[in-house]
């Protein structure tokens, strides 16, 4: 059988060639669809999962990191106040464009507290690694990402427009790029200013004593029933569900499409070929060949097909993240070899699949008709 089925793709090279490449094609896309939507997931939320706060302090209601949230600011002194509460810092902005000259960059610019020595306020949620220049923003600076850097050819020391201000250039850091937008970091007062003046608070963030998460929890939500809290892990997991609902459902239908096509190529080629040994297959079954070893014949050739193409389809989405990144910094990708595993069984049920058509040609092909002249 093996020998066999070794045969029939060597003499149609061509054919199995197409075969392969069909398969690669399906095979890199599913697993660039699969990339894109891991790197949107981890990016999406990693900033809530690196910044070092316990909980997140939000309006009732927002359940997201990407839901507004207005917290009115006086429920910073009675939250700092409370037992076992350690530090907490207070985040409040927006979404805007950014002008550099007559190119224009979609930011969310945060003010953060700054951490002050002596003081249980400030330290949480401000850049999360600095690659260089300041730390802490002064009145009328930016700390702004690598990427946005890239992206602008910003430096330190240059100059940028966001609504009616104007910012200079602090530091530039990294670990700002949520997939959907990148970060920057201004003082608290001038994210009020862009906000229109008002002293607004969009989150608290809090750190608590060891043991102490659950008991500030519900102190919080008693005291004041228009705020809720979120650890840091349910927070972000609540974030990453908003990407599930909106993008998930249509990289879903592409999924499925992908391995139609790619089922659909394979049983093409795969049905082509066993056509063409039909009659290799008669005298077969007039040698009394069981129908289970057929079977097998043109099972082997399609999960080698499959196989082959996988191999081929991995180093392609590979080469197409890579090459994505470097035209388009921001774009994000993460290939796990969970979901290569995935694309691999995804592809061998392809072979499977398109195995099914021409078995059900050769079993009706009678034995006796090789023999006619």
């Amino acid at each position: 059988v093996v020998s066999i089925a070794r045969r029939n793709m060597l003499a149609g090279k061509g054919s199995f060639a197409f075969s392969v490449a069909g398969v690669a094609v399906a095979t890199m896309l599913l697993s660039f669809t699969i990339a894109l939507y891991r790197g949107w997931s981890e990016r999406l939320t990693a900033f809530i999962d690196d910044t070092n706060a316990d909980l997140w302090v939000v309006q009732k209601g927002a359940e997201s990191f990407f839901t507004v949230s207005v917290v009115n600011n006086r429920n910073v002194a009675w939250i700092g106040a409370l037992q076992g509460v350690e530090r907490l810092s207070t985040l409040a902005g927006k979404t805007l464009r950014i002008h550099v000259g007559e190119e224009a960059h979609e930011v969310l610019i945060l003010g953060f507290d700054p951490e002050v020595e002596g003081s249980k306020v400030g330290g949480l949620g401000g850049p999360l690694r600095m690659e260089r220049g300041s730390p802490v923003p002064q009145t009328g600076e930016i700390i702004i990402d690598d990427i946005l850097a890239q992206n602008a050819g910003l430096d330190i020391g240059d100059e940028l427009q966001a609504g009616n201000a104007t910012f200079k250039v602090a530091g530039i850091s990294s670990g700002g790029n949520l997939g959907v937008t990148i970060v920057s970091f201004v003082t608290a007062e001038d994210a009020n200013g862009l906000i229109g003046g008002y002293p607004i608070v969009n989150y608290i963030l809090v750190n608590v004593a060891p043991g102490q998460e659950s008991a500030v929890t519900d102190a919080i939500r008693k005291a004041n029933p228009a705020l809720d809290v979120f650890p840091r892990a349910e927070f972000a997991a609540s974030s990453r569900q908003v990407l599930r609902q909106t993008i998930l459902p249509v990289l879903g239908v592409v999924v499925v499409l992908v391995f139609a096509v790619g089922a659909i190529v394979v049983a093409l080629t795969i049905y082509t070929a066993t056509i063409e040994k039909e009659r290799e297959f008669g005298v077969l079954k007039a040698l009394g060949t069981p129908g289970r070893s057929i079977f097998g014949i043109v099972l082997q050739q399609s999960l080698v097909c499959c196989a082959l193409g996988f191999v081929l389809g991995e180093f392609a989405a590979v080469f197409a993240a890579w090459s994505a990144k470097q035209a388009v910094p921001q774009f994000v990708t993460l290939i796990k070899p969970a979901d290569s595993l995935f694309v691999l069984l995804a592809a061998l049920c392809m072979g499977a699949v398109a195995a099914w058509l021409p078995i059900q040609r050769i079993n009706r092909v009678d034995p006796l008709t090789v023999f006619k002249a």
